[in-house]
């Protein structure tokens, strides 16, 4: 069973993308073509040359400690290598915004904006960074049984501390960005980030990626990472 949330900016991780890509299922019946190192160094290079676009996003939760799953839904704007807005509509109207140094979260008719230190979900937005980052942490392969529209990229966890037990990431082999992304913590939580309807050279405004406080609010440093 499927339940939408009903508490505003409750951190955006634990909201979950309902909508699998379009086409897209998992798992897959044919080997991959590349390896591991060949599809970063692919990546990397596609990333060089990508300019603004935007993407659905949906998002999917799952807990040990839930009886359902909890599900939201809206549009990722991102400019690489390190600005990005979400905007949820479904089930309650959220913004997060990534401004190049810190995460700020708020909701439609709140009074506060919660500000994170560290990038939140524009790990997703500057794919190449993330796994170089990554890889100090986790040991990064590809299964031999990844195929179909999209590589598998597992990362599991070599090196604490760190926020996440386990990270699976699928990429687009033909566009070589993410199409979905599954992070796993100790405590058995499982958020599942899905990616569909990219189109990309958007050429945003600049302040499309700039806070604009509701009026009335404050910010109200939380000093933690935000998590994805």
């Amino acid at each position: 069973m499927t339940k939408t949330l009903s508490k505003p900016v409750i951190a955006f991780w634990l909201v979950a993308y309902a909508a699998a890509p379009t086409a897209a299922v998992w798992p897959y019946d044919e080997p991959p073509s590349v390896s591991a190192e060949e599809l970063l160094r692919r990546v990397a290079e596609r990333y060089e040359t990508l300019g603004d676009f935007r993407a659905d996003v949906a998002v999917v939760t799952s807990s040990p400690f839930l009886d359902e799953t909890l599900a939201s839904a809206g549009v990722l704007y991102a400019r690489p290598p390190n600005l990005l807005r979400v905007e949820l509509s479904e089930p309650l109207e959220q913004t997060v915004i990534f401004d190049g140094e810190f995460t700020y979260a708020y909701a439609a008719g709140g009074n506060q904006v919660i500000r994170y230190g560290g990038p939140g979900l524009a790990y997703l937005t500057n794919l190449p960074q993330t796994l170089e980052d990554f890889s100090a942490q986790y040991d990064i392969t590809l299964p031999a049984e990844t195929a179909g529209r999209a590589y598998e990229l597992r990362l599991n966890l070599k090196k604490e501390p760190a926020l996440f037990r386990k990270i699976n990431i699928w990429v687009d082999r033909a566009r070589l960005v993410p199409l979905r992304a599954d992070f796993y913590d100790d405590a058995g939580n499982r958020t599942s980030y899905r990616f569909s309807e990219y189109r990309f050279n958007q050429n945003f405004r600049a302040r499309l990626f700039a806070l604009e406080l509701p009026a009335g609010a404050e910010i109200v440093d939380a000093g933690s990472q935000y998590r994805p």
